[in-house]
């Protein structure tokens, strides 16, 4: 035979796989997927799964995923940790504001932009409306092909590098 990137499937099962693949494609649920198809085809449910589970392996093979390393250039926010949001939006002293803040550089490893955005660090709002952890706002983006580029940039640029 030749080479196939599909496993072969026996004739009994191939439209419950065919079946099984396509619910999961579109509804994203395994087990569902597996348990409606060999119901609704009369197949044992075991033999039904693992011809699924050949057949997704089998369509990944040969991919593989380009990363780049986004080093992300901003302002490491400390107020915001200090200070409820209600005195934060309210009253504060502007002057304050830009003292405690400090310029950072932080490396990313994401596959593409919208990806590394998701990765920038924005802190965690607690029950009360109080944020804690790192705190990265006004930053932009530069993408390197590596993670020894993209430390060398940071280093040459002179900024602190957290992670």
């Amino acid at each position: 035979m030749g080479n196939y990137k599909y496993p072969f499937i026996p004739k009994e099962y191939y439209s419950a796989v065919m079946y099984a693949c396509n619910c999961i494609r579109k509804y994203g649920t395994f087990n569902v997927a597996v348990n409606t198809a060999a119901k609704a085809y009369g197949v044992d449910r075991e033999t039904v799964a693992k011809y699924v589970r050949e057949r997704q392996g089998a369509g990944q093979k040969g991919t593989k995923r380009d990363y780049k390393y986004f080093v992300v250039i901003g302002w490491h926010d400390r107020w915001i940790q200090e200070y409820d949001l209600d005195i934060l939006w309210s009253q504060y002293d502007p002057k304050e504001w830009e003292e405690k803040r400090e310029r950072v550089a932080v490396v990313i490893k994401a596959t593409n932009k919208e990806n590394a955005k998701k990765k920038v660090p924005n802190g965690e709002m607690d029950r009360y409306g109080r944020i804690s952890g790192d705190v990265i706002c006004d930053y932009e983006m530069i993408a390197f092909d590596s993670e020894k580029e993209a430390n060398a940039y940071i280093k040459s640029i002179k900024i602190n590098s957290s992670k």
